[in-house]
């Protein structure tokens, strides 16, 4: 991507990406019919919104019922006041709101973990990246109603194969930058060859978390970057991550977390059906009366987690359902990471007594 066509995104990011405001969560007051009121403005929201106001207050959908069968609505519309002043009464949280241009609603609240990185900082952030690793800036993907995102990805020019003993060639050293109003990252990807035909699929995974970026942050990272440490731990740490899922069974519960995310990007059911078998997989045990949602972790699926991986990266890579830098793919590839991750909830055991 030359810097013409980068400039030329950022624009249309800029221009299309939906209105954005930084609160104090107790500015809000919950008015009664999907409507907040803050200071001199009433504000009309989605139930989408109202659902992650009541989440960041504490507030869940058991107690909603219990309130508001004992006092209605306006005794809910109480209780949600209360827990939100009281839960700002030690430190008040900050939020982004993102409103929708089109019906004047909030439709998504975001709690701030620091700052907010606008994304005016975040494109020159990526800049700074490209200057101070020598890479080029590969693809731009991005997202600009309810849930606004961006994902930037860079390729070394200078890449080359490095193959970790098993037969799978990595081309190495990619870099990709996130931003959410919430906050964003900074990861490495790989792009391996998987089968001898030349095909290949992508594997990301975020080793830096951004909440702020100021001058000593920006300084860090370039250390950061300018350090061979950071590209060779990410391939020591993938590399015993494979390793471990590739004898790893996959339990129905990271099944169904798969599963959803392939649902959460738009898949079609049965087409996330025929990738991971997740409802095949719970047919197959309610068949046999040993079926119950709470035992999913201990349930054993038909495959390993390093399967499910693959089948996830293979379609984020290249499914044709989607623009090649639609950012869905980027979810996609982002699920797929959390399950090769995470503690693995099938453990393997040597037993010699079986």
């Amino acid at each position: 991507m030359n810097e013409s066509t980068f400039q030329r995104k950022q624009l249309q990011f800029l221009t299309s990406v939906w209105p954005q405001r930084v609160v104090r969560l107790d500015q809000l007051q919950y008015a009664g019919s999907n409507v907040f009121r803050m200071g001199d403005l009433e504000l009309p929201a989605t139930a989408e919104f109202v659902d992650s106001f009541d989440r960041l207050i504490g507030l869940n959908a058991r107690q909603k019922q219990a309130v508001r069968e004992a006092s209605g609505e306006e005794g809910l519309t109480n209780f949600r006041n209360y827990l939100d002043v009281a839960d700002n009464i030690s430190e008040a949280k900050r939020v982004v709101l993102v409103a929708s241009p089109k019906t004047r609603q909030l439709v998504s609240v975001r709690a701030l973990a620091n700052r907010y990185i606008p994304p005016q900082l975040f494109f020159e952030f990526a800049e700074i990246v490209a200057d101070e690793t020598g890479f080029d800036i590969y693809e731009m993907r991005y997202s600009t109603q309810a849930d606004p995102r961006i994902t930037i990805s860079f390729s070394n020019p200078h890449s080359h194969p490095l193959n970790l003993g098993r037969g799978e060639d990595f081309l190495t050293d990619g870099i990709f930058i996130e931003w959410r109003p919430e906050g964003g990252g900074l990861g490495d990807y790989y792009v391996r060859l998987v089968c001898t035909n030349g095909q290949t699929v992508r594997d990301t995974h975020r080793d830096y978390s951004l909440y702020q970026l100021g001058t000593d942050d920006i300084r860090k990272i370039k250390e950061l970057l300018k350090g061979k440490e950071f590209f060779a731990a990410g391939v020591e740490e993938f590399a015993s991550l494979m390793r471990t899922a590739e004898r790893t069974r996959i339990s129905l519960s990271e099944m169904g977390k798969a599963h959803n995310a392939l649902l959460s990007a738009g898949v079609a059911p049965q087409l996330a059906n025929d990738l991971l078998h997740y409802p095949d997989a719970v047919k197959a045990y309610q068949e046999r009366n040993l079926y119950c949602k709470g035992d999913e972790r201990q349930l054993v699926g038909p495959t390993t987690i390093w399967d499910a991986y693959n089948e996830l990266t293979a379609f984020a890579t290249h499914t044709d359902l989607w623009a090649p830098h639609d950012i869905r793919r980027a979810d996609v590839a982002n699920a797929a990471w959390r399950l090769l991750s995470k503690e693995p909830d099938i453990q393997t055991y040597c037993n010699i007594f079986e």
